[in-house]
């Protein structure tokens, strides 16, 4: 990684929950890149086998903090405590929570750190209750205050943000998400050994959270529609989520089950494996306020993967995948499945045009370090 010269930091990440649950802390792997520039970095998360293992792994010379799960007020006292200690020159908050906000001081001292909260989601937009959107609205207001810098996942969040608060754009940081090369760097070989598994019949994979707010019904009411297919044809779901259970009871009620697997969790390094196995990948996103303003995680591990994709022409996925997707009416399973047949058909020959160096965590910290220098922070 080629930067300018920058004086060397003390940065502090803090992060929620566990790599498993929370795409947030995928942003971590901008530590592996700072540490390598000589950069002092920290990490302050929840102690978890799950975080321990990730973070043994993927960012070796970081020096990381591991709390335990208390009640809310010990927490934000132990983070403080820590951040004391620590003296990191800038605190990135991954997030926007409840815990996250309340660790951020409310008023700063000239001997402070630079607290830079990192947005991927517009909370305020995505809650189900009045209460709940009126907790989160306060919640953002509130770390916009107290800080001068943000980050945001995705365009929309910027120009949305620095409007509402009539703040200059120079202060925001567009950051998308992006993919490790490390994770696909070995995994053809079970690639090819899930192929193997599944002998003439075609993969199509949906990879995401199972929930109603993220459409993954909609890749069953798919499955359901291509029935014809079943035996030159196979569906692989991969993710946890609150509709788990109830969507495999779907599927077997339809006498679906050879036909749609669900697989669970996965990890990041397997996980690429299936991605490359696969002959088509779906991405259905609906167009709304709550997905303009995100950048899914796994957008760019899709990319990598450099099999056809479809989805929708919605904010963030459109601006990355461009004329490379089949997108589709979402309102229209018809308008799917028609898509996903072009998409089979393609995907002996498919190769992405997208540039994959643009996409990795290197670029984005080469991003990131030079707006902090723009913006007199290294």
């Amino acid at each position: 990684m080629t930067l300018m010269k920058l004086n060397r930091k003390k940065f502090l990440f803090i992060g929620c929950s566990t790599i498993k649950k929370n795409a947030a802390l995928f942003r971590l792997l901008l530590a592996r890149y700072l540490v390598q520039e000589r950069h002092e970095v920290h990490l302050l998360l929840e102690d978890d086998p799950v975080n321990r293992d990730w973070v043994a792994k993927k960012i070796p010379g970081v020096q990381t903090h591991y709390l335990s799960v208390k009640p809310l007020l010990e927490l934000v006292i132990e983070r403080r405590r820590l951040i004391k200690q620590i003296q990191p020159d800038i605190v990135h908050i991954l997030g926007i929570g409840v815990q996250n906000v309340l660790t951020m001081p409310i008023l700063s001292k000239p001997s402070s750190p630079v607290y830079i909260p990192d947005l991927d989601e517009l909370m305020s937009a995505k809650a189900s209750s009045l209460a709940r959107r009126l907790l989160n609205r306060y919640l953002e207001e509130q770390a916009l205050r107290i800080s001068q810098t943000v980050i945001c996942a995705s365009q929309f969040l910027v120009e949305h943000l620095s409007h509402r608060h009539g703040r200059d754009r120079n202060q925001f940081l567009e950051l998308p998400y992006a993919y490790d090369p490390e994770s696909f760097a070995t995994c053809q070989l079970l690639a090819d050994k899930i192929r193997s598994n599944y002998r003439h019949r075609k993969i199509v994979v949906y990879m995401g959270t199972l929930c109603k707010e993220y459409q993954s019904d909609q890749v069953l009411k798919l499955a359901e529609n291509m029935q014809e297919y079943r035996q030159n044809l196979v569906f692989l779901i991969i993710g946890n989520g609150s509709n788990f259970n109830l969507n495999k009871q779907w599927v077997l009620q339809r006498k679906l089950g050879d036909f749609v697997f669900f697989l669970g969790y996965i990890p990041e390094d397997n996980v690429s494996s299936y991605l490359k196995a696969a002959d088509v990948l779906l991405f259905p996103i609906k167009d709304n306020r709550q997905n303009k303003a995100r950048c899914p995680n796994k957008t760019f591990q899709y990319i990598a993967a450099n099999r056809p994709i479809v989805t929708n022409k919605v904010g963030e996925v459109e601006r990355a995948l461009g004329s490379d997707a089949y997108y589709y009416d979402f309102d229209s399973i018809e308008s799917f499945k028609k898509a996903v047949i072009a998409a089979l058909a393609d995907s002996h020959h498919y190769t992405s045009s997208r540039p994959l160096s643009l996409y990795t965590w290197e670029k984005r910290t080469i991003d990131y370090q030079r707006w902090l220098s723009n913006i007199g922070l290294i």
